[in-house]
């Protein structure tokens, strides 16, 4: 008998070999407000593999993303952050600097909001403002949303133990010592067991090939902060460095690896029969704003690796879902719950 449901779409990213990657300081700060949903968002479909924010904590302990101690640069307002309450925080506009864009408002996100638009397969780089509490808040709200796998607290070490002693297994990123001597912050960081570094431009790019191959050895990720040319970016790139934080994406793209994720809102019919799984793709109702795409989402559907779960509801024959998937793979099967799409060279 043939049944039609509703369908819950998520992704699957692709393992490939690991290349030097673009992460976004505060989301896309060119094109839209930084640390806004707007600029991690923007910065995710333009392929960044990490993204970097700024968390601190409200007067009454709401987690908010924002990078100044004071709301005076970004906002209208004036003051420290941590003298406002959550609701006062809410009715600023972090877009009242920016200049760059189109988007003339945007409020200040909580820590759960951005981690909750972040997709699978994207580092979320939480970088912790000394607010009192805001560590051991921060590792538990990623515990709570089941993101310890794609998350990491760059802090202090004391802010490391704090969040240690709240979330032993949580992920972290040190940064005592960050602008000193480099040998010394690799030393420390290797001792603490921090699953990342974050090297500082200030400490040059002298014998930094062989300073990751040890903390490669050491199983420590390599972050860099900071480069926006691309001769910086070549360096690095050449050096083995995993990450590098950057406020220009655009560049970045010409030089480093980024994943081309088509972003999408779909509509369709599910059908089941005798264990196969049909989809008929109706149309997209989102285009990119890279036309060079336009032609991918149209099609990706039948170029992507892509779990497609079903929960049968008698007399629905529709679905609308969110879709955000990297073309970069091949194969077809089926079963009753899953449809495996794949190869595409991107």
């Amino acid at each position: 008998m043939k049944k039609f449901g509703l369908l819950v779409l998520s992704f699957v990213l692709i393992g490939v070999a690991q290349a030097t990657e673009i992460c976004a300081h505060r989301g896309d700060v060119q094109a839209a407000p930084e640390n806004t949903l707007v600029a991690i968002r923007t910065a995710i479909a333009k392929g960044a593999a990490m993204v970097e924010f700024d968390v601190y904590a409200s007067k009454d302990g709401e987690l908010v993303v924002i990078h100044d101690a004071t709301v005076d640069r970004t906002t209208e307002a004036t003051g420290k952050v941590t003298d406002f309450t959550f609701e006062e925080l809410r009715s600023l506009n972090a877009a009242d600097y920016f200049e760059g864009g189109e988007v003339e408002h945007a409020l200040i996100p909580t820590l759960e909001e951005v981690l909750m638009l972040v997709p699978e397969g994207v580092w979320c780089n939480a970088h912790l403002k000394n607010s009192p509490g805001v560590a051991a808040k921060s590792a538990t709200k990623i515990k709570e949303l089941d993101k310890l796998g794609q998350c990491f607290l760059a802090c202090t070490e004391e802010q490391i133990a704090e969040a240690r002693a709240m979330v032993p297994e949580i992920q972290v990123c040190n940064m005592s010592r960050q602008t000193g001597d480099r040998d010394a912050y690799i030393d420390m960081t290797i001792d603490l067991e921090c699953e990342f570094i974050q090297l500082h431009q200030a400490q040059g790019t002298e014998g930094l090939k062989e300073d990751v191959e040890r903390l490669h050895e050491a199983e420590v990720k390599v972050n860099f902060y900071g480069a926006n040319d691309r001769a910086t970016m070549e360096t690095l790139k050449s050096a083995g460095v995993d990450y590098v934080l950057t406020d220009r994406i655009d560049i970045a793209r010409e030089v480093l690896r980024y994943r081309p994720y088509v972003m999408a809102s779909m509509a369709g019919t599910v059908s089941t029969l005798e264990g196969t799984v049909a989809l008929d793709l109706n149309y997209p109702v989102f285009t990119l704003e890279d036309e060079s795409w336009n032609d991918t989402l149209n099609t990706f559907v039948h170029k992507e690796m892509i779990h497609l779960q079903t929960g049968f509801v008698q007399d629905m024959s529709t679905y609308h879902a969110e879709i955000m998937a990297e073309p970069r793979s091949l194969g077809v099967t089926g079963t009753q719950n899953s449809l495996t799409v794949g190869p595409f060279a991107v």
